[in-house]
């Protein structure tokens, strides 16, 4: 039976945060030997840096600058203490963003019964209405994923409508064991590992190498999508699920 009474999300990642930050202000104590403020100062940039780029969201085209500013600060920064602070404020920044984005989300989600795409809704009509649009609406591009959720369940969809569809499940996404996602195997297939056919399926922002078995078709989707929406806290079995590497190297990483 699990406990009803879980830590809150983000926790484990701010204590992170924190004893990176402890560490780091050890660390320039002990190496300290001129003006204070300039290491109070480049410490507390790093931080807000860190904060700032792990809390909010971003597009991928961002990532370079951010990559070129935070490389160029280090190696322009003039002494060592000067670097030491950036680099410790910046990971202990980081965690402190990725800590209370965790938490926030978390509380937001505890907020609705469920959620698609990142929208909360109490009413299960409602969601499915909403989960059913952004299903067909999937074009393996621009619309390449489709995020379910009600309490720790969660049901994604990755791929387009025209081109195949990836479909994964799970009771419990906080359990990162392999076998606790499931992958939807498509009519009459089996998945065989290795001896399975591969085949291209635009995935989003990639295009990921799949096996035949997992590429499902719009029909199959939504009939698995029915059956998460009727009992969402059911592990999913029998041969119409997959479980294993092959399917969980396929499954989506959380929204951000």
């Amino acid at each position: 039976m699990k406990s009803k009474h879980r830590n809150r999300a983000g926790t484990g990642t701010l204590i992170i945060g924190l004893g990176f930050l402890i560490a780091t202000t050890v660390l320039l104590v002990k190496l300290h030997v001129g003006p204070a403020w300039p290491i109070a100062a480049t410490l507390l940039a790093g931080l807000v840096f860190g904060f700032c780029l792990l809390r909010f969201p971003y597009r991928t085209w961002v990532t370079p600058v951010l990559f070129v500013l935070f490389f160029g600060a280090f190696f322009v920064l003039p002494t060592d203490e000067l670097r030491i602070a950036w680099f410790g404020g910046y990971a202990a920044g980081g965690n402190f963003g990725k800590g209370w984005k965790e938490a926030a989300k978390q509380s937001w989600t505890q907020k609705w019964a469920w959620t698609v795409d990142q929208r909360g809704f109490d009413s299960v009509v409602e969601a499915r209405e909403a989960a059913g649009t952004a299903l067909r609406a999937l074009d393996g591009k621009a619309q390449g994923r489709l995020d379910v959720g009600h309490g720790s369940a969660s049901f994604q969809v990755t791929g387009g409508v025209e081109t195949g569809l990836v479909c994964h499940r799970t009771a419990d996404a906080s359990n990162n064991r392999v076998g606790a996602w499931a992958a939807l195997v498509r009519a009459g297939h089996t998945l065989d590992g290795a001896e399975s056919e591969w085949a291209d399926v635009p995935l989003g922002e990639v295009t990921g190498l799949v096996p035949v078995p997992l590429i499902n078709d719009l029909d199959s989707v939504e009939w698995a999508l029915d059956d998460f929406f009727r009992n969402p806290q059911a592990a999913p079995a029998g041969s119409v699920w997959a479980t294993g590497n092959e399917a969980e190297d396929l499954r989506l990483a959380p929204p951000r």
